[in-house]
């Protein structure tokens, strides 16, 4: 038979001094995790940022196609607003040397640096011809170890 006391009755639950102990511990995960965890979209946002970058740059012979226009990619920076796609805010392009797009498909290639303008880096690529779909990296680092703070004025 089942019997019924006072402990039985009031034992059931957690002491407050419990449920401060958790509550301490969960402040200080959280107060350890949320900015590491931030970090990590912030990291994401950028990788992301950088390969959508990229692929609008190889997709710049569709663009003349679909359009059915020549134009030339030049620019120190570069007018990424005049430009179809998502061009981020990291990230800014610079040429020396005009590359030309054909409504046919093909482009002349040529050389573009693609800067990072928060952590002052930059990444020299070669795009290409005859179809400008391929990017190969020919050098990356600083911009002062890259020598190529002289080449262009840079956005602030």
């Amino acid at each position: 038979m089942y019997q019924i006391n006072a402990y039985s009755l009031f034992s059931k639950g957690f002491s407050l001094m419990e449920l401060l102990v958790v509550l301490l511990l969960l402040g200080l995960l959280a107060g350890v995790g949320f900015p590491q965890l931030q970090k990590t979209f912030a990291s994401y946002e950028y990788a992301e940022e950088k390969r959508q970058v990229l692929a609008n740059l190889t997709g710049l012979t569709e663009q003349s196609i679909k359009n059915f226009v020549d134009f030339d990619l030049l620019g120190q920076p570069v007018d990424t607003k005049t430009l179809a796609g998502d061009w981020g805010e990291y990230w800014q392009i610079y040429i020396e040397k005009p590359i030309h797009f054909y409504k046919s498909g093909s482009c002349s290639g040529g050389e573009l640096w693609i800067i990072d303008k928060t952590n002052k880096s930059g990444i020299l690529y070669e795009l290409l011809p005859p179809f400008c779909i391929q990017l190969s990296v020919i050098r990356k680092g600083g911009l002062d170890e890259l020598g190529i703070n002289d080449k262009f004025e840079f956005e602030k």
